[in-house]
């Protein structure tokens, strides 16, 4: 069995249905359509979040610029809102949106977190570094893989 490099790896694109509903817009979605079924407003929570953790390596490639990009989440839930023809347009105004506003959308490196961790617990970040150095290693794509 082969496994994808997931630590340089792009967001996945689209769904069998609705090839431009990106995995951003997915999870963005899914995090407001669990607040509507919890019956929780997003303006309720202290913080609400959706993040990458990435190596810093693969932020720098801007691959999750634009999909992690608010409008273009929205433009994508919106686009496949509509194809409900108008069935969902209530959740969309009513917790998408407000969900979306609320939302802090971001990367962070992993070595940004092994930093902080750092500055907490020198002795578990020294594991966690020969841990992700690991990862690094044997999850780069097959042409940069080091020994």
């Amino acid at each position: 069995m082969e496994f994808p490099d997931l630590m340089f790896s792009r967001l996945s694109a689209g769904v069998k249905n609705a090839s431009y509903f990106n995995q951003a817009a997915r999870y963005t979605a899914c995090i407001a359509e669990i607040l509507h079924r919890a019956n929780r407003n997003p303006d309720d929570l202290t913080r609400l979040g959706f993040c990458i953790l990435a190596p810093a390596e693969t932020i720098g490639y801007g691959w999750f610029q634009k999909p992690l990009d608010k409008a273009d989440i929205r433009q994508r839930v919106e686009r496949r809102v509509q194809a409900y023809q108008g069935q969902k347009d209530h959740w969309f105004e009513d917790w998408f949106l407000p969900t979306l506003y609320r939302m802090e959308i971001g990367c962070l490196s992993w070595e940004s977190v092994l930093n902080y961790i750092s500055s907490f617990d020198k002795e578990y970040s020294i594991d966690l570094e020969y841990f992700y150095q690991k990862c690094l290693a044997f999850n780069r794509p097959t042409s940069q893989k080091t020994e």
